[in-house]
Formats: C-alpha cells, sequence, structure tokens
C-alpha cells in the first residue's frame, strides 16, 4: 500500500492527555504498539493499493479540535463506492467500523471542530491506529471458471496427442 499525506510517528509507551489534547507526538490517538499515524498539517490523506482491497476500520482521534469531522470516502479507480464522515474528540481513540469492500483508493479528510479551550494547537490533524485492512477474496465463481479452463486445455492436450500417435 501507498501512503500520502499520512505520517507515522514513533509515540512510544507513555500516555498524557494532561495537556488537554491528543498530542500526536506525546502518543496521542495510540491504542497498541508504538506507532500512530496521523494526516500532515491536517491536510486529506490518500492510501492506494495496486490490488482491491477491504479497509475494515481504524481507531481515529481527534489531535486538537473536539467534534472534528472526518470524510472517509473508498473509491475503486476513479468511483467512489462509499462515503462516511465520523465525528471524533481529542480526549480518546474510538474505533469505526467501515467494511468498505473491493476498493482500491481510500480518502481521508478532516475539517470543523471546535478548538479545544486548554490547549496551545489548533488544527484538523487526527491520530489513527489499529488500520485494518483485508484482501478481497476472489469470488467461487471465478475460481470454478479457472478450474474448468485448465480441465478443458488439459483435455484438449490429452486429446491432440492421442491424435498424433493415431495418425
Amino acid at each position: 500500500m501507498d501512503w500520502s499525506n499520512i505520517n507515522f510517528r514513533n509515540s512510544g509507551p507513555t500516555h498524557d492527555l494532561a495537556a488537554g489534547g491528543t498530542d500526536i507526538a506525546n502518543n496521542g490517538g495510540r491504542v497498541s504498539g508504538n506507532f500512530v499515524g496521523f494526516n500532515v498539517d491536517g491536510g486529506y490523506g490518500i492510501v492506494l493499493s495496486a490490488t482491491d482491497f477491504t479497509f475494515n476500520g481504524a481507531y481515529f482521534t481527534a489531535a486538537w479540535q473536539s467534534g472534528l469531522t472526518i470524510r472517509v470516502q473508498g473509491y475503486e479507480n476513479d468511483t467512489i463506492m462509499y462515503s462516511k464522515d465520523i465525528i471524533v474528540n481529542y480526549d480518546a481513540p474510538n474505533y469505526f467500523n467501515f467494511n468498505f469492500a473491493g476498493i482500491n483508493k481510500l480518502y481521508l479528510s478532516s475539517f470543523g471542530g471546535k478548538d479545544n479551550c486548554c490547549y496551545n494547537y489548533s488544527g484538523t490533524e487526527f491520530a489513527m491506529d489499529n488500520f485494518t485492512v483485508s484482501a478481497v477474496p476472489v469470488p467461487g465463481a471465478v475460481w470454478l471458471l479457472g478450474s474448468a479452463l485448465v480441465g478443458l486445455v488439459g483435455f484438449s492436450r490429452r486429446k491432440s496427442t492421442e491424435l498424433v500417435i493415431a495418425a
């Protein structure tokens, strides 16, 4: 997968929300492991894949704003297949299910929200963790068709070999 305008930061094992915001640099939004992803400068992020995938879900947290809207859109090439807006706050990560199946592009943008009264920063950055995707399975009909074609090719070769020997 290719990530555009989404960075990852080693946020370490400590968690401190005492400053009144997520503070991505100091572990905000991290659920497991030491790394957390975030959209650079509050801009949109893009996840691209050469093959189709299902975006199952992720934990999202606002970096500075309460009531931040994150728009998540799934595309198959240039056709939008899914769109969902979620609302997040800076105080704790929340898991969101998406189940966007059969996509190869994921756009993440953020907007709105209200500045936290007790923090020196503002902006539409968000943190995400436990970003979960799965491969799109090939439908059973495709496997059945492939098996039939392989069988026909094998039968055809066998039959043509027998004709050559008989001639």
